[in-house]
């Protein structure tokens, strides 16, 4: 089993795949048009996984049982949301933070699942809307 939006897909498994979906990266606008854009930063719900094969379509949109508040931009490594040791962050260079040759990963890769609601103008309708990650340390779908 796998997130349901991604199907039969495992990105976090492949080494080799940078990107999903995504639209070519650009410089940022120096001017930002306010009237365009949304700040989605504060506290959004977090539940965190001990895999990514846990997560359900449920834990997507349903009940927000089990979530609790995250900072956000921000990253659950380093906010005090329920942690557990391996959960902490890992920075490499050379060296996988992993045992066993890529793309061998262990048995708990711990996923979190970011939930939050925004509110997108009528006069959006029709255009394009993007989800902009200003960063991202590991796999997000």
């Amino acid at each position: 089993m796998t997130l349901p939006d991604l199907g039969t897909l495992a990105p976090w498994a492949d080494p080799e795949l940078v990107s999903m979906r995504r639209l070519p990266m650009r410089v940022p606008d120096s001017a930002p048009d306010t009237r365009r854009r949304r700040s989605l930063d504060g506290t959004w719900q977090l539940r965190l996984f001990p895999h990514p094969g846990a997560v359900t379509r449920a834990h997507l949109v349903g009940s927000q049982r089990g979530f609790v508040g995250a900072a956000v931009p921000g990253n659950w490594t380093v906010q005090d949301v329920g942690r557990q040791a391996q959960d902490l962050p890992h920075y490499t260079n050379i060296q996988m933070p992993f045992p066993g040759p890529p793309p061998t990963l262990p048995d708990r890769l711990t996923t979190g699942v970011y939930r939050t609601s925004v509110t997108i103008p009528t006069r959006w309708n029709g255009q394009q809307v993007v989800l902009h990650l200003g960063g991202a340390e590991s796999v997000h779908a």
